[in-house]
């Protein structure tokens, strides 16, 4: 998976303003809120890092991840390459050139190279899951649709905003940011084909529906009232959902060779065959474009019997909390809800019949930064007073449009093809060890007040816990927004610095005072610091160097040494890859690890307490998430430890 944002603030719509709204005709009229893009022509273009700067920076940060014989070899290519007038001066030229020509020189290298020609399943591995806050007495049924059908209106009145453009500017602190993410995360599908996938987007007209899952049947929900730009009341969207479960009851769950959306669940070579011979029916085609051309997917899924009646995130034991962020992830298999999905739809809403809900984001059209401040939007307005205004019984005394349930004719050959999708992703949550803990001892409350930065304490901590376990530094990623820029996605964050590299290897001896462990953390807090600014500022390593590598193969040149050097693969094979995902609100959102033998780490720092998320795979012998989990809390507690241990008078 290619990560989410290390964000600090957001500006949000106020409560007031969506109360405004309350009667909106989604037709554009009057005097406009605040123009979303405004902003968007005063942001700088992505730059291009000078070229001799990012050759020191790239052996700086590559120290602690080789030995000395791989370090020497890689020092011989890095001063081949940056040598004047080489191969790097030619490639820097050119690079400089597409900057010059294109709004972002790395926009759509990044969007085919990382997301659309990635070839594994976009389950686990590409989408990121967010778990909302546990809502309670979603065992009744008029509760679960209520909370659905604000949820569900509330979406579109912030996507008739987007649309519009009428949504105040998205703000990192008091900096604008790129508005593109928003613009694509709704109305919008991926699409398998072969070697390299596709995108649509459709256009507002082209959208006035959602497509609502329930026992792995889709069913196409108006959210207009019939030839009218009038967008349908809480009660009728209510209604619509009454209907969609009395049209899919229980008794109707399709065996699984005629599920669907578990085709979506595929490799994505794998599914774009079987796309082919599924869109050959044209019934079939009509479903797919319902899927694809609508706003969003809500899945109303079934209840986790692994997972106790509670109505309390604090009640969950490790066990039922890690069970319930894997629903977001990939469902909990086929036996569960996995077939109530399709996995390539942008943003999925899961609505569990034991409260636990939550998103899915479908990651080559956005990242974290607006697809969190939507989640935190609708929540707002789920717990406001006007999404209690009303009463399920009022939805009784309203008409509403009948929902369409989208019909597929299957053959033979496609429940074959199922049927494989089935039991490849079965294998893969069998192979998932997610473990979700809330650190509750301290937040980063206590971080800010000994003057450190939380994530760069958090991200320390992390390689504190590494090390400890496994006694090596390791390639670890942290993904930066670049979203100041236009067209901005993300840069990497090398957490394993070499400072941080000084902290752990010296934290656990005894031969080395308090003071000096201390001043070693803080200096390892401070280099993060700097490292953080610098990727977000558009000066990291990563995205150049990929830059330079891609220019070559464009230009059909050799591709320099540097780029095949064994050391250049190992250091960007990320055995930590970690993303921050700051809410309002008390979310747990997890991802895959991005190599078979590392982990994905989540948080999402709060005040007083922090979730916390840590894939790996079963199948890999020498990884462990629960023990990961445990070596990360103690981490924590023993810097807070040597921070909060008097110094010794120097009298």
């Amino acid at each position: 998976m290619l990560l989410l944002i290390d964000a600090h603030a957001v500006r949000r719509l106020t409560s007031a303003t969506f109360q405004s709204l309350k009667t909106l005709k989604m037709a554009s009229s009057g005097r406009k809120l605040g123009s979303m893009t405004r902003f968007q022509h005063t942001l700088p273009n992505l730059p291009v890092p000078p070229l001799q700067q990012t050759m020191d920076k790239y052996l700086r940060a590559v120290g602690p991840l080789l030995n000395h014989e791989e370090m020497e070899t890689t020092r011989k290519y890095v001063e081949e390459f940056r040598k004047s007038g080489g191969t790097g001066e030619v490639l820097q030229n050119l690079l400089e050139k597409r900057a010059k020509e294109k709004t972002n020189w790395l926009s759509n290298w990044w969007l085919h190279v990382a997301y659309l020609a990635y070839r594994l399943p976009v389950v686990v591995h590409v989408s990121p899951a967010t778990m909302f806050p546990l809502m309670p007495h979603f065992d009744r049924t008029e509760v679960r649709l209520k909370f659905t059908s604000n949820y569900m209106r509330k979406l579109m009145q912030w996507k008739h905003l987007v649309d519009t453009d009428v949504l105040p500017p998205l703000k990192v602190g008091n900096k604008p940011v790129c508005s593109s993410g928003r613009q694509k995360m709704t109305s919008s599908c991926r699409v398998p084909r072969p070697q390299i996938d596709g995108q649509v987007m459709y256009k507002p007209h082209e959208s006035r529906h959602m497509v609502v899952a329930h026992n792995c049947q889709f069913f196409e929900v108006d959210m207009f009232q019939p030839n009218s730009n009038s967008l349908l009341s809480p009660p009728q969207l209510y209604r619509q959902l009454e209907e969609v479960i009395a049209m899919s009851p229980d008794t109707t769950i399709p065996p699984v060779n005629e599920r669907v959306g578990l085709l979506t669940s595929n490799d994505r070579d794998t599914w774009a065959e079987a796309r082919q011979r599924l869109t050959a029916d044209n019934m079939n085609m009509k479903s797919i474009e319902s899927i694809q051309s609508c706003v969003a997917m809500i899945c109303l899924d079934q209840p986790n019997p692994n997972i106790r009646d509670i109505h309390d995130i604090a009640m969950y034991n490790d066990d039922e909390m890690s069970i319930a962020c894997t629903r977001g992830l990939h469902g909990n298999g086929v036996a569960r809800n996995s077939g109530n999905r399709w996995f390539d739809k942008t943003m999925q809403f899961y609505i569990g019949g034991d409260g636990g809900c939550g998103s899915v984001l479908e990651h080559s059209f956005a990242d974290g930064l607006p697809a969190i401040d939507l989640v935190d939007t609708l929540l707002d307005y789920c717990y406001s007073s006007e999404a209690s205004s009303w009463r399920a019984e009022d939805a009784q005394s309203v008409s509403a449009p009948q929902p369409r349930k989208l019909v597929w004719n299957l053959s033979d050959e496609t429940k074959r093809d199922i049927l494989e999708s089935a039991e490849k992703l079965d294998r893969l949550v069998d192979d998932v060890d997610l473990w979700v803990f809330v650190f509750k001892h301290f937040g980063k409350g206590f971080m800010k007040s000994v003057k450190q930065s939380p994530d760069a304490y958090i991200q320390v901590s992390f390689q504190l816990a590494y090390f400890r376990l496994y006694q090596e530094t390791v390639p670890s990623y942290e993904s930066a927004s670049t979203s100041q820029f236009q067209l901005g996605r993300t840069e990497t964050i090398r957490a394993s610095t070499p400072e941080a590299t000084a902290f752990t290897h010296n934290m656990d001896r005894n031969d080395i005072s308090n003071e000096t462990k201390v001043q070693l953390f803080k200096d390892a807090v401070a280099a993060h610091v700097k490292y953080t600014r610098e990727a977000m500022s558009g000066e990291g390593i990563d995205r150049h160097l990929l830059g330079l590598k891609l220019t070559a193969q464009e230009a059909g040149l050799p591709i320099p040494n540097i780029f095949l050097d064994p050391s250049f693969g190992k250091v960007f094979s990320f055995k930590i890859s970690t993303s921050q995902v700051p809410s309002k609100h008390k979310l747990v959102l997890c991802f895959g690890a991005v190599v078979p033998d590392g982990y994905g780490i989540c948080y999402n720092p709060r005040e007083t307490e922090m979730p916390i998320a840590v894939s790996s795979f079963c199948s890999c012998p020498s990884t462990d998430s629960g023990r990961m989990a445990a070596a990360i809390e103690r981490a924590l507690l023993d810097i807070h430890s040597i921070l909060k241990t008097p110094t010794k008078s120097k009298l």
